[in-house]
């Protein structure tokens, strides 16, 4: 929610969407995703976190009905004996660790991947068509980095103690391979073993902390999704009122949570008009 609050005051002060004219950008725009545009509501998203089938969830990434999946099961397990439960959990550590060395050898390539990404955005839409658009993509990297190095830093230290200085140079690691691969859930395994290992949580903690964060904790595409919200308004001409940017900083913060889910991911590109800005959704 601060995120969304702090990203409106960037977007009116640096007003990214004016100045522009838009038969320049129309090129980027598309009706693909037009009829898509709606967000469901609170109770359609609470019954849609319950899956009806965890192996369709597996296979449909339904990374939210994954989550509660497991945390049912991971309730219901604690509540037998340990002996029981003991083969099932050294099982499923082997596994994690497995699925970890593969994560970690995936994102050996995840580079290669993002760079064909963006040299494939620049070659369907041309550098100087881009370029129009590099002021909202200049606002959204400050907006991140004062989210990410100066806000977040303090409230670690004004909740744990610990020294900024301290916590930045422990999570280098995990925020080379997140700007590698624009991932929260391949940086998981990095974020895992330096939480455990350089920053003193324990493996409990961070085992259920980090997974539950890097799911409904979207506090980029909060800022993003407020952010472009305010670009286009700026593009077409719309005015904001006071009551648009009330009802903007929960709706950022709802969009970011359901990315995690399957349906909001496919229509991610109908928000502001149905706008397709690879480079920056990246």
């Amino acid at each position: 929610m601060l995120s969304s609050i702090g990203v409106q005051v960037m977007g009116a002060l640096f007003q990214p969407g004016s100045g522009l004219e838009l038969g320049a950008v129309e090129a980027m725009f598309s009706a693909e995703y037009a009829d898509r545009g709606e967000v469901p509501g609170v109770f359609a998203t609470l019954l849609g976190m319950i899956p009806t089938n965890v192996f369709a969830a597996l296979g449909d990434g339904n990374i939210l009905q994954i989550l509660v999946f497991c945390l049912f099961l991971g309730l219901a397990l604690s509540r037998l004996d340990s002996e029981r439960t003991a083969p099932l959990m050294a099982g499923m550590s082997t596994l994690i660790d497995a699925l970890v060395w593969m994560l970690n050898r995936v994102m050996r390539i995840a580079p290669i991947g993002v760079f064909g990404l963006m040299a494939d955005a620049v070659g369907t839409f041309g550098f100087d068509v881009l370029m129009l658009v590099s002021k909202l993509f200049g606002v959204y990297v400050l907006a991140i980095a004062l989210y990410g190095f100066v806000f977040y830093p303090l409230v670690v230290k004004g909740a744990t103690g610990m020294p900024v200085r301290h916590f930045l140079g422990r999570m280098k690691k995990p925020q080379v391979v997140a700007l590698s691969t624009a991932s929260s859930m391949a940086t998981l395994p990095v974020t895992l073993d330096v939480a455990t290992r350089e920053l003193g949580v324990s493996r409990p903690t961070s085992a259920f902390v980090l997974p539950l964060g890097a799911t409904i904790n979207m506090s980029g595409n909060a800022i993003y999704y407020g952010l472009v919200a305010m670009f286009f308004a700026q593009l077409f001409g719309v005015e904001l009122g006071l009551g648009a940017y009330h009802k903007k900083p929960p709706r950022s913060c709802r969009g970011g949570f359901l990315w995690a889910m399957p349906e909001a991911q496919s229509s991610r590109g109908s928000s502001a008009s149905a706008t397709k800005i690879p480079l920056l959704s990246a």
